[in-house]
């Protein structure tokens, strides 16, 4: 039998490197979606793959592992009822799951979460395409600082809300968190904006992708399909204090001015379980309504050429 010499060796190392890499870039689903957003002259996307995945892959092992830790990152549970469960996310038949479940014997409820270990810094574009659970639960994609200081939320439904039109109208927010140690938040300014789909359809029927360019610290500005939001910046927004009472922030002071980690899951809210509007049993129970579903998420700095 003819040894094989180092050119061949050389020339067969070379095919199954393209072959890996042909095979990588053919499994990230999202390979033909332009980013929705220009450039600009002089600049391009590059995109950072510690905060992108196609999930085309089975279980939570080491190619999981490099991106994602399936915990919050610090100690808390969760708000409202939640406590969030690191079995309750998986990886399986290219999606991301996160599901729920009933605490037994109580009615607090498991929920699944998954966080990145990099953070994310302007100026970036960020998107995930999502397929929200049927549950009173919320299904989130989401940022928040490491100080817990500001919150970016690209995306909160609840899904399969049975009063109101919370099922059908999405809603994208801004949080800045004034905090002092001995009694923690003290003023939670935010502003909001809710979308709906045409029809009245629902959004937990499809997929969707959910967009956020963070462009500066004073201009962040949403996507959904692929099709900016017409509101514009959120420095253009309307601020209301936690005692809902309107007041402007000082924009100069407080702004979306650092790193901020990706989050993805499902929670229950404080203002909706003390009202008594709880996930059924039999819903959480159902694995057709009780999972949020996540394709892919990908992730882009904007960078000079």
């Amino acid at each position: 039998m003819q040894s094989l010499t180092p050119q061949i060796l050389n020339r067969c190392t070379f095919l199954l490197f393209i072959a890996f890499l042909s095979f990588s870039l053919a499994g990230q689903d999202w390979k033909k979606l332009p980013v929705p957003v220009p450039a600009g002259p002089g600049q391009s996307w590059k995109l950072l793959k510690e905060l992108s995945d196609d999930f085309n892959y089975r279980g939570k092992k080491k190619r999981f592992r490099r991106r994602w830790q399936d915990t919050y990152f610090n100690r808390w549970n969760g708000p409202g009822l939640t406590q969030w469960q690191g079995d309750h996310s998986s990886v399986e038949g290219g999606n991301l799951v996160i599901r729920a479940s009933r605490r037994e014997g109580t009615e607090q409820v498991n929920c699944g979460i998954v966080t990145a270990k990099a953070a994310l810094m302007y100026p970036a574009y960020t998107e995930a395409r999502i397929k929200v659970s049927n549950l009173e639960l919320s299904s989130n994609f989401w940022f928040l600082s490491r100080d817990s200081r500001r919150e970016i939320d690209v995306l909160e439904v609840y899904g399969g809300a049975e009063k109101g039109d919370f099922a059908r109208r999405m809603s994208t927010n801004f949080h800045v968190f004034i905090r002092s140690e001995e009694k923690g938040i003290t003023s939670d300014f935010n502003a909001s904006n809710h979308v709906e789909l045409p029809d009245e359809a629902y959004w937990r029927e499809e997929y969707h992708t959910f967009g956020v360019f963070w462009k500066s610290p004073a201009e962040v500005y949403f996507y959904i399909d692929g099709k900016p939001l017409p509101t514009g910046s959120w420095a253009q927004a309307e601020m209301f204090d936690k005692d809902y009472t309107k007041t402007f922030m000082d924009k100069s002071a407080f702004v979306m001015d650092r790193p901020m980690v990706m989050i993805l899951d499902t929670e229950d809210h404080h203002w909706r379980s003390r009202q008594g509007i709880i996930a059924k049993d039999e819903d959480l129970a159902a694995p057709s309504k009780n999972k949020m579903l996540v394709d892919w998420v990908r992730t882009y700095r904007l960078v000079e050429e």
